[in-house]
């Protein structure tokens, strides 16, 4: 489920009707598509450096190689916070499905309450380097342990109408579904 809001009324509504319009009769065609295009996955640094030393995080992000390439992970701290941090790019039927034009920015918050700072680290992140110029700072991902992320977000950018458009998604929904190919898709509109 994605929480919208951000400055640009126009990126905004782009964004959010990209996200929502993914409806039953273009499955096939993404289905098909999908075989054209190479499965997202763990690039290869990226595997052996960050994931070797986090393997608990690989089964959070697991559900989306079947959309996305891991291509960036660190652990970052910002606004007194540990926070993992991820660029995903796309898989080309999502570019075309959502509108992505860019690589975008996860991140996984381990706590069980999200709180704005964990939004103003976003934030931060995006603009700065290596994010800066290579992941879309319009929109990103939140990955949290907190029971109450989606509907957290859709009530901070409500509130918080310069934010970048936010998909949260349930830690525990993610771990528990690695294998389903559509859920982050399914997520998302």
């Amino acid at each position: 489920m994605v929480a919208a809001s951000n400055s640009d009324p126009s990126r905004q509504h782009a964004i959010h009707a990209s996200l929502t319009e993914t409806a039953m009769g273009s499955a096939h065609i993404v289905a098909h598509d999908r075989q054209a295009d190479s499965m997202g996955d763990f690039t290869g640094n990226v595997d052996a450096i960050y994931f070797d030393h986090h393997p608990e995080e690989r089964s959070l992000l697991s559900a989306f190689t079947h959309s996305f390439d891991i291509t960036w992970a660190r652990r970052q701290v910002a606004f007194g916070s540990q926070l993992a941090v991820y660029f995903m790019k796309p898989a080309a039927y999502m570019e075309r499905s959502f509108g992505f034009e860019s690589e975008i920015l996860a991140v996984y918050s381990p706590y069980d309450t999200l709180e704005p700072r964990t939004i103003q680290a976003i934030e931060r992140f995006t603009s700065e380097s290596p994010a800066r110029g290579r992941v879309d700072p319009m929109i990103a991902f939140v990955v949290s342990e907190a029971s109450d992320a989606v509907q957290w977000t859709k009530q901070y950018t409500t509130q918080h109408r310069d934010s970048p458009v936010l998909a949260a998604f349930d830690a525990d929904r993610l771990r528990s579904a690695q294998d389903e190919t559509w859920l982050v898709r399914s997520l998302l509109a």
